[in-house]
């Protein structure tokens, strides 16, 4: 039964490594961006997505990846865990056995060629919107600022108490 399970699990990996073998877009590699990519779960919605869906990727540092489920209107900001040296470079990826990524425990994506696979854990995944896309690849492409993070106001302000006249030290008097 495990050998059965052992070939299941290897079709899986090649189909996906078949599917999206090459697609890491112009084939050139992605220069590390010099801007912090925020994570997903500021870029976009938390969110889950086929892995029969998978598409195309594209690589925005050694944590970071953009998973086109199976086009822009479906693209998904994928993290993984630890940063990987080979992500960059990749020409296909596969993702662990199961049917959806959702950044829950368990799930996997393979890098590298089947004689020689590294496994990353999947932290983190959201579904992006447009704007979040394009955001993340003009960051990527270091052509813009990074993404804009809300940042905390100056706070209320605290008045003393003051003393009145039934009061001492600022306690009532009973």
């Amino acid at each position: 039964m495990s050998g059965v399970r052992a070939r299941r699990e290897a079709t899986a990996l090649l189909v996906t490594f078949g599917l999206l073998g090459g697609c890491a877009g112009s084939g050139k590699a992605t220069r590390t961006s010099r801007v912090p990519i925020p994570s997903p779960s500021e870029t976009g919605t938390p969110d889950c997505f086929y892995v029969r869906d998978a598409q195309n990727f594209l690589v925005l540092d050694r944590s970071n990846l953009i998973i086109y489920a199976p086009n822009d209107n479906h693209a998904y900001h994928l993290r993984i865990s630890p940063p990987s040296t080979e992500l960059r470079w990749a020409e296909g990826l596969a993702f662990s056995p199961s049917d959806r990524i959702c950044g829950y425990a368990g799930d996997r994506l393979f890098v590298g060629p089947p004689q020689s696979v590294e496994r990353y854990a999947v932290i983190d995944v959201a579904r992006l919107s447009a704007e979040g896309l394009e955001a993340l690849r003009a960051t990527a492409r270091g052509d813009a600022a990074p993404i804009a993070r809300p940042q905390p106001g100056a706070g209320a302000e605290v008045e003393p108490r003051r003393a009145t006249p039934d009061t001492v030290d600022g306690d009532r008097q009973q």
